[in-house]
C-alpha cells in the first residue's frame, strides 16, 4: 500500500509544490485559479502518459510483426518511455511526473512484459532493478552532499527574519506532528469508509490493526522526491533574490 501510495503522493506533491512556490514568489494566490490549474495540469499529464503508452504499444506491435523483437531494443524503448512522457508533458506545461507515472502504470496494464519473450522479461526485470537501485542511491547521495549547506542557509534566513534556531526547530517539529496527526485522521476515515462499504455489501468488516495504522501513519508521509523538492526551497529563494 505504501509503495503504491508513494507513486501518487510524490507526483501530486510536486504539482502542489510548484503552485506553492509560485505563490510565495509572486505574493498572490487564488484558490479557484490554483484548483483549476491543479486539475488541468494533473489530468493533462496523466492523459499525455496514457496516450504516449498507447502509441508505444502500437509501434512495438508493428516492430514485433517485422521481426524487430530483440530484447535489448524493447528494453531500451521501455526505459526511454517515462523520460519521453516527462519531457513531452513539461514542454506542454503539464505535470511531467504524473505523465511518467501514468505511462508506467499504463505500460504495466498493457501486459507488454507478459506478452514478451522470456529473455526480454528476465533482462527487463534486472535492468529495472538496477535503475531503481542506482537512482535511489544517487538521490540520497546528492541530498547528503547538499544537506549541510542547505541547513546553514535555512538557519541564516530564519535568523535574518528574526527567528531563533530553536524557534525554527520547534516549528519543524510542530509541522511534522500536525502532518502525522492529519494522516492518522485520514487513515481512520479510510478505515471507517471501508467498513461501511463492507457492511453495505453484506461482508464482515475487518478493522485495521493498531500497529498497521501506526506504520501507515509514520511510513507514508515522506519520499525522496518530495524531500528533494522541499530542500530546494532555500536555494530557489536565494537564486531569486540574487537575480536581476
Amino acid at each position: 500500500m505504501l509503495h503504491g501510495e508513494a507513486l501518487l503522493n510524490d507526483a501530486s506533491g510536486l504539482v502542489c509544490f510548484k503552485f506553492a512556490v509560485a505563490a510565495a514568489i509572486t505574493g498572490t494566490f487564488s484558490v479557484l485559479n490554483a484548483s483549476v490549474g491543479f486539475v488541468l495540469v494533473s489530468v493533462g499529464g496523466i492523459v499525455v502518459g496514457i496516450v504516449l503508452t498507447f502509441g508505444f504499444n502500437f509501434v512495438n506491435r508493428i516492430l514485433s510483426r517485422h521481426g524487430f523483437d530483440e530484447p535489448t531494443t524493447q528494453i531500451t524503448l521501455m526505459t526511454l518511455l517515462p523520460f519521453a512522457a516527462y519531457l513531452l508533458a513539461e514542454h506542454m506545461e503539464l505535470s511531467g511526473i504524473l505523465a511518467a507515472v501514468s505511462a508506467g502504470l499504463s505500460l504495466n496494464q498493457s501486459r507488454v512484459f507478459g506478452a514478451a519473450q522470456t529473455a526480454t522479461r528476465l533482462r527487463g526485470s534486472a535492468v529495472w532493478e538496477m535503475i531503481t537501485f542506482v537512482f535511489n542511491g544517487l538521490v540520497f547521495l546528492l541530498l547528503g552532499l547538499q544537506l549541510p549547506d542547505i541547513a546553514k542557509q535555512g538557519i541564516y534566513m530564519a535568523n535574518k527574519a528574526g527567528d531563533s534556531t530553536w524557534s525554527l526547530i520547534s516549528t519543524i517539529v510542530l509541522l511534522t506532528c500536525v502532518l502525522l496527526l492529519l494522516r492518522l485522521v485520514w487513515i481512520f476515515l479510510l478505515g471507517g469508509g471501508r467498513e461501511l462499504i463492507a457492511k453495505a455489501r453484506g461482508h464482515k468488516p475487518v478493522p485495521v490493526p493498531f500497529m498497521e495504522t501506526a506504520a501507515m501513519t509514520i511510513g507514508g508521509v515522506r519520499g525522496a522526491v518530495t524531500l528533494a523538492g522541499i530542500l530546494s526551497l532555500p536555494i530557489a529563494q536565494d537564486a531569486c533574490r540574487n537575480s536581476p
